[in-house]
C-alpha cells in the first residue's frame, strides 16, 4: 500500500490485445523507465541507418493500396454505366414503350411484387457501389496537398486531412473544387431517382353496379322484361344486364357488412360488377312480372368510386337532400359506417330508398405490372458518366506534383520530411484546442488520461448529427403513428407485419392521387428519405472515421506502429480500402446497403392502372400516387436506432492511450511531428509517441518519432503533470 508520504504512481492499463506496455510506470515527481520486458513482434532495434528497406508488398495487401484502390472504383463505375447503357438499349428493344413507361413483366400481383423487391435490392446494391466510389474519390478532391496546407497554417487556419466538409474549400485549387462538386451533385438523383427507375404498377377495376329487384336475380333465364325505374335502358345497356344475368351463378353472395368491407376500398383490385339486391315492388308490364333495376352507374377507380354505398353516384359531390351524409366524406371504415349512414345494424341498410338485402359480386383480379421509365435511367446515365469523368480527373490530378494528403498519415510522412515551422511550440496540441495555442503559445501540462472515443470528431459534428437524427426519428414515429392509425381505421382487417413493401391502397394519400401525373413528380417526392438519408450517412461515416483515426493515432504512444498513408514505402500500411478497418468497414456497407432497401420498401411511387367493367385498360383514370409500408417503416426505425446506439457506444469507448487527439485537422498533426533527432526516410519506418529528448535548459518536448529512439534512451513516455511545449 501507499503511504501518505509517498508519491502518487499512476500506472498505465495495458491495452486489450497488445503486448504489455514495455513495463512503464509513472510518477507525478520523476519517471521511471524500466527496460522492456518484451518487444513488439517484428521490431527491429537496430540503428535507423542500418535498418534494411523491406520488399515491397506484392498482392491482395499492394492492390488495395491507394491509386489502384480508385482504379478499382473507377472501374466498378464503369462497369455499372456499362451494364445501365445496355440494359436501357435492351429493354427498349424488348419491352418497347407506352407513352414513357415500358412494362418488364405483367401478371399476378404476388410475382409482380416479388420481382419488384428482387429489383429494387440489386439497384440498391449497384447504387451503394456507385456512391461508395464518389465518395472516396470526393474525399481525393476535398484532400489538400502540403503546399495548401502551408498556405492555410501561415493563416493560421486549420484544414482537415480524411475527412468531407466545406471547410477547404476556402484552401484548395478551383480544379478540385470543380471535381468536388460535380461529384456532389451528380449523387443528388442517384438518391433521388435511382429507387424508382423501375416500380410497381397496381390495377383496379372500374365496375357497374346497380340495385335490383330479387326477381332479378331469380329470373337467369330471361323470361322477364328488365324495366330501369331510374333512367331507361338503350339497347346496349340492356344486353349488359342480360350478360349479367346469365353470370350470377359465377357470382359470390355477401351480406351487408361483407359487401361494404369488399367494396370500401376506392381502387377495387379483387372484385368487378356488383349487384345490390333489394325486395321485390309491385311492377307489371303487360301483365307479367319483370326483374326491376332500381338505380344503375358505373364506378372508376379513385375518388368518390364507393359513393353508392352512401346512397349517391361518383359524380355527386354535394351534400344529399336529407343533408346527412356529406358525399366527400363516405369513407366506410368497420363499425364507423354505421354511424354515418344514421343506421343501427345492417338490416336498416338502404341505398337509394331501397332496402339491401345482400350482394352478389363478380370475382375479378386483374394483373399487376412491374414497370421502368427511360427517362429515369437516362437521367441516371448521365449522372454516372459525369462521375465516371470527375473520378478520370481526380486520379489524373493525384499524380501531379502536388498530390493530396487524403489521410492523418500522409500528413505525419509530410510533416516528418518537411517540418512545418508554423506549429512550434504546441505539440500537446488537440483538435479542439489548436486555435488557442496558436494565438497564445504556452507550455501545457500532459495529463495521461485517456479521453473517450468521441473526441475524433468536432463537437459541432456531433451536435448537427444528433439533433438531425432526433428530429428524423421523431418524423419518422409521428408518420409511422399516422400510418398505422390510417390503417386500423380501414375497414379492411389490418395486418401489421405483412405488408412489408407491399401497397396498401388503404393508405395512399386520398387527394384525388395526382391521376396523369408526371412519375418523376412522385418518384423525387417518394424517394426524398433516400436523400435525407444519404446526407446522414456521410455524417454518421465520417463520424466513425474520425474516431477510427484518432484510435489508430492514439497507438502510437504505447507500442510502435506503422504509418498508415495512401501510398505505402517501406514498413508503412496501406489506408483503408473503405476508409475503416474492414470488419466495421464491410459491416457499415451492408447496413447502408440494407437502410436504402428498407426505405426504399417503406416510402414509394405507386402507379395504378384502371381497366373499365369489361376489363380494358382505361388510361384516362391513371393513377400516380405515393405507397407506404408501415412494417417495413418500423424496421427501418430499428435499424436507424441499432446505428445511432453503436455510434454511441463507439464513442464512449476511451482512447487505447492519452496521447492528444489531434483527430484530422492539420495544424494539430504538424504540432505532434516536431522530433529532435530526424532522419531521412524516419516515416517508412516504425514510429511511435513520446518525450524526445531536448538540449540542456530549453523546456520538454512531446514528438512523434523514430520507434528506435525509445529503446536507445532518446525518447521516453510522458510523465503526468509536467509542462511540455516546443523542442530547443
Amino acid at each position: 500500500m501507499r503511504g501518505d508520504g509517498d508519491p502518487e504512481v499512476y500506472q498505465y492499463p495495458d491495452p486489450p490485445g497488445y503486448p504489455p506496455y514495455l513495463g512503464v510506470s509513472l510518477e507525478l515527481t520523476n519517471i521511471t523507465h524500466v527496460p522492456p520486458s518484451t518487444k513488439p513482434p517484428d521490431v527491429d532495434v537496430r540503428p535507423v541507418e542500418l535498418i534494411e528497406t523491406r520488399p515491397e508488398k506484392r498482392g491482395l495487401s499492394r492492390l488495395i493500396g491507394y491509386k489502384r484502390g480508385l482504379v478499382l472504383y473507377a472501374a466498378a463505375t464503369g462497369i455499372i454505366l456499362l451494364f445501365n447503357i445496355i440494359w436501357l438499349i435492351w429493354a427498349r428493344a424488348k419491352y418497347g414503350l407506352d407513352g414513357d413507361i415500358g412494362t418488364i413483366s405483367r401478371g399476378s400481383c404476388a410475382d409482380s411484387e416479388a420481382l419488384d423487391s428482387n429489383l429494387h435490392l440489386v439497384i440498391n446494391i449497384l447504387s451503394t457501389i456507385v456512391l461508395t466510389a464518389s465518395t472516396k474519390f470526393m474525399l481525393i478532391a476535398y484532400s489538400p496537398s502540403r503546399a495548401e496546407i502551408d498556405g492555410a497554417h501561415e493563416r493560421r487556419r486549420c484544414l482537415s486531412v480524411g475527412s468531407l466538409g466545406f471547410r477547404n474549400l476556402m484552401a484548395i485549387s478551383w480544379r478540385k473544387i470543380i471535381v468536388y462538386l460535380l461529384l456532389m451533385l451528380t449523387s443528388s438523383p442517384f438518391h433521388l431517382l435511382s429507387n424508382s427507375a423501375v416500380f410497381l404498377t397496381l390495377a383496379a377495376n372500374g365496375y357497374t353496379w346497380a340495385v335490383v329487384s330479387e326477381q332479378f336475380v331469380l329470373d337467369t333465364n330471361h323470361t322477364q322484361p328488365i324495366i330501369s325505374s331510374s333512367s331507361p335502358l338503350s339497347e346496349e345497356q340492356g344486353r349488359i344486364f342480360t350478360d349479367i344475368q346469365s353470370s350470377l351463378p359465377t357470382y359470390d353472395k355477401l351480406i351487408n357488412n361483407e359487401c361494404v368491407d369488399a367494396y370500401a376500398d376506392v381502387y377495387q383490385s379483387t372484385r368487378r360488377t356488383i349487384l345490390i339486391v333489394a325486395p321485390n315492388v309491385s311492377n307489371r308490364v303487360a301483365g307479367q312480372n319483370v326483374s326491376q333495376i332500381f338505380k344503375f352507374d358505373r364506378s372508376f377507380a379513385g375518388k368518390r368510386a364507393n359513393n353508392w354505398i352512401c346512397g349517391k353516384t361518383q359524380s355527386d359531390k354535394d351534400l344529399p337532400s336529407d343533408g346527412l351524409v356529406n358525399f366527400d366524406q363516405c369513407d366506410p371504415k368497420g363499425a364507423t359506417i354505421l354511424s354515418l349512414l344514421s343506421i343501427n345494424s345492417w338490416q336498416d341498410w338502404e341505398v337509394f330508398n331501397q332496402t339491401v338485402l345482400y350482394c352478389l359480386s363478380e370475382k375479378a383480379e386483374p394483373p399487376c405490372s412491374v414497370q421502368y421509365s427511360p427517362t429515369i435511367v437516362a437521367l441516371l446515365i448521365v449522372c454516372n458518366t459525369l462521375k465516371l469523368a470527375g473520378m478520370i480527373l481526380v486520379l489524373r490530378y493525384s499524380e501531379l506534383q502536388n498530390r493530396p494528403l487524403s489521410c492523418p498519415g500522409d500528413a505525419v510522412a509530410s510533416f516528418l520530411e518537411r517540418e512545418d515551422p508554423t506549429t512550434l511550440g504546441m505539440c500537446l496540441a488537440t483538435r479542439k484546442g489548436v486555435k488557442k495555442l496558436w494565438a497564445n503559445p504556452r507550455p501545457k501540462p500532459y495529463n495521461g488520461r485517456p479521453r473517450r472515443s468521441w473526441r475524433g470528431a468536432t463537437r459541432h459534428r456531433w451536435l448537427f448529427f444528433c439533433a438531425s437524427m432526433f428530429g428524423i426519428l421523431c418524423g419518422v414515429l409521428l408518420l409511422l403513428a399516422i400510418v398505422v392509425s390510417t390503417a386500423r381505421e380501414s375497414s379492411h382487417k389490418f395486418h401489421f407485419f405483412s405488408n412489408f413493401g407491399k401497397v396498401n391502397t388503404d393508405l395512399l394519400p386520398k387527394g384525388g392521387g395526382l391521376a396523369q401525373a408526371s412519375i418523376l413528380d412522385i418518384t423525387a417526392s417518394a424517394n426524398l428519405p433516400q436523400f435525407i438519408l444519404a446526407i446522414m450517412w456521410i455524417l454518421y461515416r465520417d463520424i466513425y472515421t474520425s474516431i477510427a483515426f484518432a484510435r489508430d493515432w492514439s497507438r502510437f504512444e504505447f507500442q510502435p506502429q506503422k504509418l498508415m498513408v495512401s501510398r505505402p514505402r517501406g514498413q508503412q500500411r496501406g489506408v483503408w480500402f473503405f476508409s475503416l478497418p474492414w470488419a466495421p468497414a464491410v459491416f457499415l456497407l451492408l447496413m447502408q446497403m440494407l437502410l436504402h432497401f428498407l426505405i426504399s420498401q417503406s416510402v414509394f411511387p405507386v402507379r395504378i392502372e384502371a381497366y373499365d367493367e369489361n376489363g380494358v385498360i382505361d388510361p384516362a383514370h391513371l393513377v400516380s400516387n405515393i405507397g407506404y409500408s408501415p412494417v417495413a417503416m418500423f424496421v427501418s426505425l430499428l435499424v436507424c436506432v441499432f446505428l445511432l446506439w453503436l455510434l454511441m457506444w463507439v464513442g464512449k469507448q476511451r482512447m487505447p492511450s492519452s496521447a492528444p487527439i489531434v483527430g484530422t485537422c492539420s495544424a494539430a498533426i504538424s504540432a505532434a511531428c516536431h522530433p529532435t533527432r530526424r532522419t531521412d526516410g524516419m516515416a517508412n519506418d516504425y514510429l511511435r509517441w513520446g518525450e524526445v529528448q531536448t538540449f540542456e535548459g530549453t523546456q520538454r518536448h512531446c514528438s512523434m518519432t523514430a520507434a528506435i529512439d525509445f529503446d536507445v534512451g532518446w525518447a521516453s513516455v510522458p510523465m503526468i503533470n509536467v509542462l511540455y511545449t516546443g523542442k530547443g
